[in-house]
């Protein structure tokens, strides 16, 4: 879940840094906004900074695998992050 998180948000990510959200596709871009505003309000800590970097360096493949991991990790030591993950 983890690593289909990192993927949803990372292109939704990229696009916003080049002002050209429209490309992705309406749904895509809503999607993936509504999911990283989630992300925003569950995550705290390294977690939270894992998130910014990708957020600032969507590209940087190690910032997503930095986050990846901040997700994977949270999601096996808290459920209540993968219960609430349900956003359509």
């Amino acid at each position: 879940m983890a690593t289909v998180t990192v993927a949803a948000v990372s292109p939704y990510l990229v696009e916003a840094a080049k002002g050209a959200a429209g490309k992705v596709g309406e749904a895509a871009y809503a999607g993936s906004a509504k999911l990283l505003k989630f992300l925003k309000s569950k995550l705290r800590g390294a977690d939270e900074k894992a998130l910014s970097r990708v957020e600032h360096e969507p590209e940087n493949a190690d910032y997503q695998a930095a986050l990846r991991v901040a997700l994977r990790d949270g999601l096996n030591v808290t459920r209540p992050l993968a219960a609430n993950s349900r956003l359509c």
